[in-house]
């Protein structure tokens, strides 16, 4: 039983708590034979859920139709490679093989997206951003990469977006760094010994910024940095203000394990949270084009083709979730408590009865 249809209605940790829920209900079952309270509290429940369902449909159908531009043309380009691109020669062999694939398969106003970390160290000076530029305007394409980008404030993970609408370089930091791969949790004391025992950690910062999303024409998209999709419920709050979402993950170091189809599983969760479609994009393995829905329209997961195409259909309605959050949840479980007391104060009534009639029997 697929419960994907509740994720834009009361979330991922909804979802969760129905499923303790049940979980909790089904222990009863085999404990108590007090079934025709246990069949009130799922008929209660029930009807809860689909009364949340029916308000959704309600809400689709009473806001006022929202006009979206047409749909984005877009490649995903990788090299499906095993290996550090946070090394800067590997990052310079990275970004030639990107722009040789790119040269190969990309089509005239299409939106390229490359992974994170595809393109080097950079800043607001670098020369190499300008030369990118006029040779992404001679193929008349655009780009949406993923870059370690250097301000005053240090280093950090980037996406970048690179085309003819703007002037200057649209940048979204990434909001969490990786706990010993970005970033040395309580620096002031494992950095020394990190030090002393000469491992070469280096330690990138959380840059302070607009986190949430990029303008692309006539659309916005929300840029979603590898790591930052565990956080369900801020990606959600950044395509809650989008068109569509991209992800920009670094798999090399998952190799062939079952770590990067988990972590597209999580993106399609936020993707029926938001009702918005999302590109997963990474350097090596599996790239998908996820529906509204949460389903997968297409995907590369043999670590040998090394593009996707597709279209994606912008979207701004919202949803249950996107408006109230947890709250239906909340609801929910309050009600469901409720019931949960009223349901074991009679078990309780129940069993008393018994052992005072057994007691007289005695």
């Amino acid at each position: 039983l697929s419960l994907r249809w509740l994720l834009p209605i009361i979330g991922v940790w909804g979802v969760g708590w129905l499923i303790a829920l049940l979980s909790g209900m089904l222990a009863l079952l085999t404990k108590y034979p007090y079934r025709q309270s246990l069949v009130i509290f799922i008929t209660t429940l029930i009807t809860l859920v689909f009364s949340l369902t029916a308000a959704t449909n309600l809400r689709t159908i009473t806001e006022p139709h929202l006009t979206i531009p047409g749909d984005v043309a877009f490649t995903t380009v990788q090299h499906n490679e095993i290996k550090d691109f946070y090394q800067p020669n590997l990052s310079n062999e990275s970004l030639q093989e990107q722009l040789t694939l790119t040269d190969t398969i990309a089509k005239p106003n299409h939106l390229i997206i490359w992974p994170e970390s595809a393109l080097p160290v950079a800043n607001e000076k670098a020369a190499w951003i300008g030369d990118l530029k006029h040779w992404l305007q001679q193929r008349n394409i655009s780009l949406l990469s993923g870059i370690t980008w250097h301000t005053h404030q240090g280093i950090s993970p980037a996406a970048i977006l690179l085309d003819d609408h703007t002037d200057s370089n649209q940048i979204v930091y990434k909001q969490h760094l990786v706990p010993f791969g970005e970033t040395v949790p309580f620096k002031g004391i494992i950095q020394p010994i990190l030090d002393f025992a000469g491992i070469p950690l280096f330690s990138m910062v959380s840059q302070v910024g607009d986190y949430s999303t990029i303008a692309f024409g006539p659309h916005v998209i929300a840029p979603i940095i590898c790591y930052d999709i565990l956080f369900t419920d801020q990606a959600t709050s950044s395509l809650d203000h989008a068109d569509f979402g991209i992800v920009l993950a670094n798999s090399s170091w998952y190799g062939r394990s079952i770590a990067s189809y988990q972590h597209s599983q999580i993106a399609q969760v936020v993707a029926a949270q938001a009702n918005k479609e999302i590109i997963f994009a990474t350097n090596a393995g599996l790239s998908s084009h996820i529906a509204r829905t949460g389903a997968i329209i297409d995907a590369t997961s043999d670590f040998k083709t090394p593009y996707l195409n597709g279209h994606i259909h912008p979207n701004r309605q919202p949803t249950l979730y996107s408006a109230n959050r947890y709250n239906p949840a909340m609801v929910l479980s309050v009600i469901t408590n409720f019931i949960a007391v009223i349901i074991i104060n009679r078990i309780y009534q129940v069993k008393k009865r018994r052992n005072r009639r057994s007691h007289r029997n005695l």
